[in-house]
């Protein structure tokens, strides 16, 4: 295969003049022969949780605006799109809430971009050692000429790494993800299911909002974390393979690389890639922290067969009943107790999603 090529741009913050340039740089670099004229293009953003932009958690507002610029420049009709997390279902009223936190209304307006309100989907198929494997993807993806995946780089307490592949989990609509994390409850099988999903939707190119991450037990109740740069490829998986030994990772402690590289979607290794900008090998960041799910050996995650005892945990004091654990619990092992979340243990499938979806920061992996 030819080497895949991950540009890494210097990007010191979120003035959206630079990013836009950057934007313009990566697509002269990675598809110089685009033709977004008269196409639709979907912006795959990564907008979890109705939070601010500050908090890390989604891409910001600056960098959906930027591309959306860039789209448009180029005669394109930019569409902005995601399913979130949580809620009891997937609706405009659920996207409108969000769009307005997450300040992706006003990405619109500053841009000239549509808000995606469209919350159908159809199922989809992908074929692998031949067996269908199907997915139920949202149609405003389906229906798109050219996507762009716009990932966060963040770390993530079920799956390690939230970066391109992890991003696309959002085709999935609302609740339906939660049976994923029920039939894939294994780290392993769950990455192997994301690779087949990406592969059943691709984007034609990623673009990693890197200047400021999220270190800690992400995907959303981590710190964020000043790292200064913007990734892009047409290759998700070397994206997160650039971005995941950036943040210091080793290079097979991301189950969804492991699974890409067997089955040869991607390069084997860093060395394979064609790195434009800077040389990831130089930008390495030593004190990047970890989750608390990842089983820490000298400053290092390691691979570990200790995920089955390690468990979500409720603190008390910090917990505001609102709820929105024991709805995203795909095994129902949440109950509320004199308003307080309780998790039933023998239920608890370890997926994490009660503490990826705490707006209070009130649950810990221990």
């Amino acid at each position: 295969m030819d080497r895949d090529r991950v540009c890494l741009f210097k990007c010191e913050n979120y003035n959206e003049d630079k990013i836009e340039a950057l934007v313009g740089e990566m697509f002269d670099t990675l598809e110089p022969d685009v033709d977004f004229a008269q196409k639709t293009v979907a912006l795959k953003v990564n907008l979890l949780m109705a939070r601010a932009p500050q908090r890390a958690t989604t891409t910001h507002p600056a960098v959906v605006s930027a591309v959306a610029k860039s789209v448009i420049k180029r005669g394109g009709n930019a569409l902005i799109c995601d399913s979130p997390g949580g809620g009891m279902m997937f609706s405009t009223a659920l996207l409108k809430n969000v769009y307005s936190v997450c300040q992706m209304d006003e990405a619109a307006q500053n841009s000239g971009a549509q808000l995606n309100f469209d919350v159908s989907s159809t199922k989809v198929s992908h074929e692998r050692n031949g067996k269908k494997i199907t997915f139920p993807v949202l149609n405003v993806l389906l229906n798109a000429d050219y996507i762009i995946n716009l990932p966060k780089l963040k770390t993530h307490s079920f799956t390690w790494f939230s970066g391109a592949v992890k991003n696309m989990f959002g085709a999935i609509p609302g609740v339906q993800k939660a049976s994923y994390h029920m039939t894939k409850s294994k780290r392993a099988d769950f990455s192997a299911m994301l690779v087949d999903l990406i592969e059943c939707i691709p984007p034609q190119i990623s673009i990693m909002d890197a200047v400021v991450g999220m270190e800690g037990n992400g995907p959303s109740n981590g710190n964020p974390r000043y790292l200064g740069y913007m990734l892009a490829s047409k290759n998700p998986h070397a994206l997160d393979m650039a971005a995941t030994y950036m943040i210091g990772y080793a290079a097979n402690e991301i189950d969804t690389l492991n699974e890409a590289i067997s089955r040869g979607l991607c390069s084997k290794s860093l060395d394979e890639l064609e790195m434009i900008g800077e040389d990831v090998f130089s930008v390495v960041i030593k004190d990047y922290a970890f989750p608390d799910s990842v089983v820490k050996r000298g400053g290092k995650g390691q691979k570990s067969d200790e995920h089955d005892e390690l468990f979500p945990d409720v603190i008390l004091d910090k917990c505001e009943g609102c709820m929105d654990c024991k709805i995203s619990c795909p095994a129902l092992a949440i109950e509320m107790a004199d308003g307080k979340a309780r998790i039933d243990m023998a239920k608890c499938i370890k997926c994490y999603c009660c503490q990826e979806l705490c707006p209070y920061d009130a649950i810990k992996i221990g």
